[in-house]
């Protein structure tokens, strides 16, 4: 017979406790301060926003106006705006924007496309149930990116989140992320790097070679096109982005390093030293691609944080999508070399701890190229693992 008679209070019923919806926690939470407290800061304490967007703004206001795309001495409307770098064609294309849009629908236009832009990578790379690592191991890597990433408004932005979408669907689209590599890289020619996912492909070699070629060419046509006719204007751009690539920002990737190094990094040894690097980061993500053989989904995210280590000037809105290819490496060559994976994953969590610290404490000039680099060195030494036999078991 039930001991439960009638009329007697019901036992309680055992629920779970309650614990945060967001895949990786409060790890997330904690990681992504750099971010959320640059936001705070900018709120609470004012500035100036979306200083990068002004800068498109103010080229296209000058293509419209018929003065010199690159004259310092020419003010913006905006006396806050960046410079203006890119290519002319980006300020034509901007002012035929503005044209149809006007100043207000434009902004309104571009905060929409930037809002998405950074809930696109941000699922993409931390939240998406598909995407390699676990979670929280993802969520670590929030603490490479910085508040400058989101408030500076950054075109950047927009073209990684381009990237990533073909990347999803690569297999069954894969000319359209030669397309999306591409248009990124006529913009900001370093963000061809991305061509490194078609090299670790599983595709023919015929196949990989066309697709690299197809890709370099569309997207180096315009640089090389203007590069190419000389003048003055050609002069003035190349002075400019001489001026911030090599001496106002050289960034968290190799210029940073080597600027920190107190090596120049200016002119053709700096080109030569650039492409040299994306080599080695192509070659080491091929080696573990191949050697660990890998699946689509894998070698496309291996092949992800390969392009970024690669960009030797490496923005805080350039890492979002670093994260999930460097777990990949690192569980990679665990079956083949445990012991170098163990050490592996302790770097990565360390490099990541350093850059959350650089960017909370104020010393991010340093914390962040320090922990950039030694994110690089992963990639090198899982490259080199994988090249290894395998290690006999103890």
């Amino acid at each position: 017979m039930s001991e439960l008679r009638y009329g007697a209070a019901a036992p309680p019923i055992a629920r779970p406790r309650p614990r945060i919806a967001i895949p990786g926690g409060w790890g997330l939470l904690i990681f992504s301060l750099p971010v959320l407290s640059g936001l705070v800061n900018r709120v609470v304490r004012g500035g100036v926003w979306f200083t990068d967007y002004d800068a498109l703004v103010c080229g296209a206001e000058r293509v419209r106006s018929g003065v010199g795309l690159y004259d310092q001495a020419v003010p913006c409307a905006d006396p806050n705006a960046a410079a203006f770098v890119y290519g002319p064609w980006v300020a034509r294309l901007t002012a035929g924007l503005l044209g149809v849009f006007g100043h207000s629908g434009l902004m309104a236009l571009y905060l929409a496309l930037y809002a998405g832009a950074a809930a696109l990578v941000v699922w993409a790379a931390c939240l998406r149930r598909e995407t390699p690592g676990a979670p929280r191991d993802r969520a670590r890597f929030m603490a490479v990116v910085s508040g400058s990433a989101v408030t500076t408004g950054n075109i950047a932005l927009p073209l990684h989140a381009g990237v990533v979408a073909a990347g999803l669907v690569f297999a069954r689209a894969p000319w359209l992320f030669v397309l999306a590599v591409a248009a990124a890289g006529a913009v900001k020619p370093v963000f061809l790097t991305y061509l490194a996912v078609l090299v670790l492909a599983r595709r023919s070699p015929a196949w990989r070679v066309g697709a690299v070629a197809l890709g370099l060419g569309l997207g180096l046509a315009p640089t090389v096109l203007f590069a190419g006719g000389g003048g003055p204007e050609v002069a003035a751009w190349r002075a400019l982005l001489s001026h911030f690539v090599y001496q106002v920002t050289p960034g968290d990737g190799l210029f940073g390093w080597l600027t920190l190094a107190g090596v120049p990094t200016e002119g053709a040894p700096g080109v030569a030293l650039a492409l040299l690097w994306a080599a080695l980061m192509t070659f080491c993500g091929l080696v573990i691609a191949e050697r660990g053989r890998l699946l689509d989904e894998q070698r496309l995210w291996l092949g992800l944080a390969c392009a970024v280590l690669a960009n030797p000037r490496l923005m805080s809105e350039d890492v979002f999508l670093l994260g999930p290819g460097l777990l990949v490496a690192v569980s990679a060559i665990r079956p083949r070399q445990p012991r170098a994976a163990l050490y592996a994953g302790r770097v990565v969590a360390a490099a990541c701890v350093v850059s959350l610290a650089g960017h909370l404490l104020d010393f991010a000039d340093y914390g962040s190229p320090l922990g950039m680099l030694a994110l690089g060195g992963v990639m090198i030494a899982c490259g080199a693992a994988s090249a290894l036999p395998r290690a006999r078991a103890a």
